[in-house]
């Protein structure tokens, strides 16, 4: 959270999150995860970093091998917003995979 390369981000303690108003946080005001209108914010990143280096190359990471590569994917990708004119169509129904739904 002290990290200043990520002070844009607004990245804190927001209370409320997994349709939870209380008793859950979230590390940023919004992120893809809430309103699915802007990016993931920097902790999702990582988490997904991390993620795909222990499955991909069966290996932890460091916090700074993370940074650097964020911070180069960055200054190479365009950031997108997606706005409610944006979208054309409604999003398709959720596929649930071995869960039974109760209508």
């Amino acid at each position: 959270m002290k990290d200043s390369r990520y002070s844009s981000e607004g990245i804190g303690i927001y209370e409320g999150a997994c349709t939870y108003m209380s008793g859950v946080y979230r590390p940023t005001e919004d992120s893809m995860m809430n309103t699915n209108t802007c990016g993931f914010n920097a902790p999702s990143r990582k988490a997904i970093y991390d993620m795909v280096m222990r499955r991909g190359e069966n290996r932890e990471t460091t916090y700074e091998e993370f940074a650097d590569f964020d911070s180069r994917d960055a200054s190479q990708t365009q950031t997108l917003t997606r706005t409610s004119n944006a979208i054309s169509r409604p999003f398709t129904r959720p596929h649930f995979v071995h869960k039974s739904i109760n209508k």
